[in-house]
């Protein structure tokens, strides 16, 4: 499919309705904004920290009936910001360890699963079967979970589940839509590279005192000292490991924008990847720039290497400054010697013991069994269910649905790998998945807000198929990226 065969989908009277329609959500969207802003900036930290969740589950509310695109982009940018906005709450009125904030990204999430809920027979479609089979896993660990944990006890962790694959439900049932859901998806993504990356690099050199408030109230030694030049960045979001795998599907779906901010959006998001030093996202966005490489012809290989050169050498430059050179370099000094990295030995010995422990529990211990009888404190080394998609899913949801849900993730993988990837935005897709399954073994990749931008391109794809087989008559030959 062709970018020329998307343009098809929306007719110009078709974009000229759509136009006229968008007026009243930006304005609902431009208002919540500005109220969230003053209310921040204003340091009323009550009335943000019970209007954030409140109203921003209506504005999904409304955004969900009007504008489907709106409300993809709101989506993502609540769960970008969301982090953010509750450490300036706690700025100004005092560290709070629960807060409400932190629940409206899945609120707002949430509403997409409306849809399951009113046309739930859309998931015995063939294209749906992803979904529906990790749905079947969630259901068996929920099942398994209730013979020893109270409904409330695994509420947290079942909406960490269950929420990104009704979002991924929504965008593949919107599949007459995919167009401009799909721009709307790389529009989000320019400005969220750019703004998270520049203010990944102001906190790294200033830290503000909100993100230092919070940190020290957090008492964890993972994101490195409350600092400047000693933290490691994230951004807006709520921890290194999760801006980091964020960045990496927004700077892959960026390289196939034709934004003219797109270069100043790599740039910033690159850096800003570099400085959360987390080193399974480096080698996943490698490895997704190594499959768009080698998706393209030999004069486009050429010319997305060269700037992917450009951009990387600048970065690195940044890097080699006093104060960054040796915290960087450390990290990757670490890949010649994974042997003497603390954190690798403690992988290695953390799944034999998990391994050899869920030997003996075939069933698993249902949904939230990391959570309540696994946690592990902020500056243990040791490895938990948290540090690896295929222990959280055998803990949670046993042999059966682990098979379930990573039958899921194949077929969802296969999919984007094996489609007909005529467009920049399947090539980016293909992409995503592969940067995120490299990281499988390292990093949750399934659930949570890494689970939702995994899903997210999970259902674009999934909706992609579909218009290909709606509208085979529309199908082109291969569009190169263009980075030049």
């Amino acid at each position: 499919m062709s970018t020329a065969t998307l343009a098809q989908l929306a007719p110009e009277q078709s974009k000229r309705a759509v136009t006229s329609k968008t007026k009243p959500e930006t304005v609902v969207v431009l208002l919540f904004t500005l109220l969230v802003a003053v209310l921040a900036v204003g340091g009323a930290a009550g009335p943000l920290r019970l209007l954030y969740p409140v109203l921003g589950t209506f504005v999904a509310v409304f955004l969900y009936f009007k504008s489907k695109p709106q409300y993809v982009s709101f989506v993502i940018w609540i769960w970008f910001l969301s982090a953010f906005v509750r450490r300036m709450a706690d700025f100004h009125g005092g560290f709070q360890e629960t807060s409400l904030i932190l629940l409206t990204p899945y609120l707002v999430t949430a509403v997409s699963g409306l849809l399951l809920v009113r046309s739930p027979r859309g998931l015995i479609h063939k294209r749906n079967r992803p979904i529906l089979l990790a749905l079947v896993a969630i259901a068996y660990g929920f099942c398994v979970g209730l013979t020893k944990y109270s409904v409330v006890q695994m509420m947290p962790a079942l909406l960490n589940w269950i929420v990104p694959l009704c979002l991924a439900y929504f965008l593949s049932e919107s599949w007459s839509e995919y167009g401009v859901i799909k721009e709307t998806i790389q529009k989000s993504f320019v400005y969220a590279a750019l703004i998270l990356g520049i203010y990944a690099v102001y906190q790294f050199f200033i830290f503000p005192p909100w993100d230092r408030i919070w940190l020290e109230n957090m008492r964890t030694t993972t994101f490195g000292s409350p600092e400047p030049m000693q933290v490691r960045d994230f951004s807006t979001m709520n921890a290194p490991v999760v801006f980091a795998l964020c960045m990496t599907s927004v700077l892959l779906v960026v390289l196939s924008s034709k934004s003219k901010l797109r270069y100043f959006s790599i740039l910033a998001g690159l850096i800003g990847l570099i400085l959360s030093l987390n080193r399974s996202s480096w080698l996943g966005f490698f490895a997704g720039i190594v499959f768009i490489i080698f998706r393209l012809s030999n004069r486009e290989r050429i010319r997305i290497f060269s700037a992917l050169i450009i951009f990387v050498g600048v970065a690195a430059m940044g890097a080699t400054l006093p104060g960054i050179s040796d915290i960087v370099g450390e990290r990757f000094q670490s890949f010649s010697s994974p042997g003497q990295d603390v954190s690798y030995q403690a992988r290695s010995e953390g799944y034999v013991r998990a391994l050899a422990t869920l030997s003996r529990e075939p069933f698993g211990e249902g949904v939230g069994s990391p959570d309540i009888d696994h946690p592990t404190s902020e500056n243990d080394d040791a490895i938990g269910p948290h540090d690896s998609t295929f222990l959280e899913l055998l803990y949670s949801v046993g042999w059966f649905g682990t098979i379930c849900y990573l039958g899921a993730v194949c077929i969802l993988v296969f999919h984007a790998l094996a489609g007909p990837l005529n467009s920049k935005f399947e090539i980016s897709a293909g992409a995503v998945h592969i940067a995120f399954v490299t990281q499988s073994m390292l990093n949750i990749i399934l659930n949570g807000p890494i689970g939702v931008f995994f899903w997210i391109i999970g259902g674009m794809v999934l909706a992609s198929g579909e218009l290909s087989r709606q509208t085979p008559e529309l199908s082109s030959s291969p569009i190169s990226l263009d980075l030049t």
